[in-house]
């Protein structure tokens, strides 16, 4: 058999091959898919408790103006001769 000019024809077996490994990677992809959705409640449960830990912290500006007050203390304490 031949082809006309410019074209090209391929052979049924290497184009279903080829078609099998595209399945068979998409069946991993969704087993792993699947899997991350069984582990959201624990993401979400991490994400409760990183959020709750970040609400605790003291913000920046308030351990400046605790700084600078314990300084100015100190610096009176030593002027007073103490």
């Amino acid at each position: 058999m031949t082809s006309p000019p410019g074209e090209i024809l391929v052979p049924p077996d290497p184009v279903y091959r080829e078609i099998q490994g595209i399945r068979e990677a998409l069946v991993r992809v969704d087993g792993k898919l699947d899997a991350l959705a069984e582990h959201r409640s624990q993401i979400a449960d991490h994400e409760t408790r990183l959020r709750a830990l970040e609400e605790r912290r003291l913000p920046h500006s308030a351990l400046s103006i605790a700084s600078a007050a314990v300084a100015a203390v100190a610096l009176i304490w030593q002027a007073a001769g103490h």
